[in-house]
């Protein structure tokens, strides 16, 4: 068989042609240092590239979301501390304001320093981040939350909190919403609520009302009644009398009613300082908002 001369040249064009495209590969894979210029060149790795490619951008976002977290969450910390000092300062003028040597004109200048501390926290409820976004607006935080009118303070975000990813499967919240926050405040201690009966006709004062074993609440709310020296703790939830017996005005109320059925204390806790003097009759009842009940033994 005869080999025509145009024919190996045409093989030597093409072994040339395909030396040249395998040098520029080459010459291209040693100046970015990578292997894998295109897919068509390893479809395989080409896969896993793209794969390791967002796993890293994944942990970019996540390392940026944890580091935006952190700094509203400090953020936040800040003006609920500005807020305690501002509370703090109110407290101190109202019972300034209750001497009984503070004159009208100094009334005035108190009521002056109350309005200041009440913008003071109105500018801490609607503190801003760096981005312009508002801390205690929930989701809604492109618009300033807190608003003062002539009826009182409106907000106008919502309940939720932000969250953002911080890992695989994992979101942590971000700041609280300002209703939770500053609006939906427990009553009493956040647990236990003391107050005077709707019919009270009484003279009671109770202090120190607290809850030492809420292991025992039952959920109910209780009433207690003095008659002299007779007291009586009722389960208005029931309306069942659950205790009575006799008691001295200006001592503490502790253990003062039994669980019918074992004979042991519904809640332990104490009020001090009771001082009843015409039949009083006092409410006592869970927080507004508190989770359980433990109620009642004053």
């Amino acid at each position: 068989m005869r080999i025509a001369s145009s024919m190996i040249y045409q093989q030597a064009i093409t072994t040339i042609d395909s030396n040249q495209v395998s040098l520029a590969t080459l010459q291209g894979q040693m100046s970015s240092g990578l292997r894998v210029q295109t897919a068509s060149d390893d479809p395989v790795a080409a896969s896993q590239v793209l794969n390791a490619q967002q796993a890293q951008d994944d942990v970019t976002q996540w390392q940026s979301n944890s580091t935006s977290l952190t700094n509203r969450l400090n953020l936040e910390n800040s003006a609920l501390m500005a807020v305690g000092s501002s509370l703090n300062q109110v407290q101190t003028l109202v019972i300034e304001a209750n001497n009984a040597t503070t004159n009208d004109a100094d009334r005035t200048a108190i009521a002056q320093q109350l309005q200041q501390q009440l913008q003071a926290i109105l500018a801490q409820a609607n503190a801003q981040d760096g981005q312009g976004r508002y801390l205690f607006g929930g989701t809604q935080d492109a618009n300033q939350p807190f608003t003062l009118t002539a009826a009182g303070v409106v907000y106008s975000g919502n309940s939720q909190m932000d969250s953002l990813p911080v890992a695989a499967n994992r979101e942590v919240g971000g700041t609280d919403p300002g209703d939770s926050t500053f609006l939906n405040l427990r009553s009493g201690d956040g647990n236990l609520a003391v107050t005077a009966g709707a019919t009270n006709g009484g003279t009671a004062i109770v202090t120190n009302a607290q809850v030492t074993d809420y292991t025992l609440a039952t959920g109910d709310q209780y009433s207690l009644k003095f008659n002299g020296g007779i007291y009586t703790v009722t389960d208005t939830t029931t309306n069942t009398q659950v205790a009575s017996g006799n008691y001295t005005a200006g001592q503490s109320a502790e253990h003062i009613h039994d669980c019918p059925e074992s004979h042991q204390p519904r809640v332990a806790g104490r009020a001090d300082a009771v001082a009843a003097r015409s039949e009083p009759d006092l409410d006592l009842r869970r927080a507004a908002g508190a989770p359980g009940c433990p109620d009642a033994h004053h």
